[in-house]
């Protein structure tokens, strides 16, 4: 599954909202689940001397996944338009 990535761009600036499962060991053992929407920013290439842009992870909000469940489902609308 390839969750839906929103990619938007602002003077000279790339962001992208990349929505995100995790599942979690606990020191107990037990399995854990997450959501939750991490930004990334980037350089728009066309203000680079290379065409390459490079991503770096700009914020995050992640959350207990309602019923601790994994389903990547929980993935759809995790990320708000921008």
């Amino acid at each position: 599954m390839n969750p839906p990535v929103h990619i938007a761009g602002a003077g000279g600036s790339l962001y992208a909202s990349v929505p995100a499962l995790l599942i979690a060991t606990h020191t107990d053992g037990s399995l854990h689940g997450y959501v939750g929407c991490y930004q990334a920013h980037a350089v728009n290439p066309g203000m680079l001397p290379t065409p390459d842009a490079e991503w770096s992870l700009w914020a995050a909000t992640v959350m207990p996944a309602p019923g601790n469940s994994s389903d990547a489902l929980l993935l759809d609308g995790v990320c708000p338009i921008r």
